[in-house]
């Protein structure tokens, strides 16, 4: 079984948080949440205290999926871009598991340019992305306390190259699930519009071959939304979840 952090009463509905390639604490402006909700943050396989173990699409997504079966309940996952990109192959495969489903930055439209450049980029940076001195600049942009900042420099420290560049050439494009177009799921996909093209035009696309999946692109966001912008991003999951709870009650 993966490692996950929990929070909130298990009595409560489920909310999952899958965090970004190399930044388990993604979400930490979301555990708030777990006055009302039973919180489960796994550590995607080749992160956090998973790092030892090389990530791979395949095994990350069933590694979330046994996970969230044993929790015996149906979930709303939340994902920030790996997280976000990982729950396109978990809702296709595994649709009975879930109630609803928030991306955030997902990068699931890749042309071999971008591709090739952001690899080329982490490849170069991985050592720096490991310095102590870079992480306490990370944590300073991303708003977080100097706890988290410490815990995220220690994950960062077990991460193997080998995982940073799968989580990046991860095979999830949206031309690979076919599928996907039929999913009745409510679901919403947001992102900066000082993203790459490649990730606006993601959410788009996901609308477009699906339509209930709900875009927005949040005109002074970039790649920061569930720290630097957490609460317009809390009122939006507040929202999501309370709309879903409705047409669920309605569909009883």
């Amino acid at each position: 079984m993966m490692y996950y952090e929990e929070f909130g009463d298990k009595q409560n509905p489920t909310l999952v948080f899958l965090h970004g390639s190399n930044f388990v604490q993604s979400f930490v402006n979301q555990y708030y949440f777990s006055g009302r909700f039973h919180l489960i943050v796994p550590h995607i396989t080749g992160f956090g205290l998973e790092a030892e173990t090389i990530f791979t699409t395949e095994k990350a997504v069933n590694d979330i999926a046994e996970l969230i079966e044993k929790l015996d309940k149906r979930v709303t996952v939340i994902g920030f871009p790996l997280g976000a990109q990982l729950i396109l192959p978990l809702i296709t495969k595994h649709t009975e598991l879930f109630l609803g489903a928030i991306m955030v930055s997902p990068w699931i439209l890749k042309e071999e340019k971008m591709m090739n450049k952001i690899l080329l980029q982490n490849n170069k940076d991985f050592a720096f992305v490991k310095s102590k001195s870079a992480n306490q600049l990370i944590g300073m942009m991303l708003h977080l306390n100097k706890k988290q900042t410490q815990k995220m420099y220690e994950y960062s420290l077990a991460v193997q190259k080998e995982s940073v560049l799968n989580s990046i050439n991860n095979g999830i494009d949206i031309r690979n699930y076919p599928r996907f177009a039929n999913i009745s799921l409510p679901m919403l996909a947001i992102c900066g519009n000082k993203e790459i093209k490649d990730v606006k035009d993601s959410v788009k696309e996901l609308n477009k071959i699906n339509s209930n999946c709900k875009y927005e692109i949040w005109e002074t966001a970039a790649h920061n939304i569930p720290t630097n912008f957490s609460k317009k991003f809390n009122a939006t999951i507040n929202k999501f979840i309370c709309e879903n709870e409705i047409k669920l009650e309605e569909s009883l």
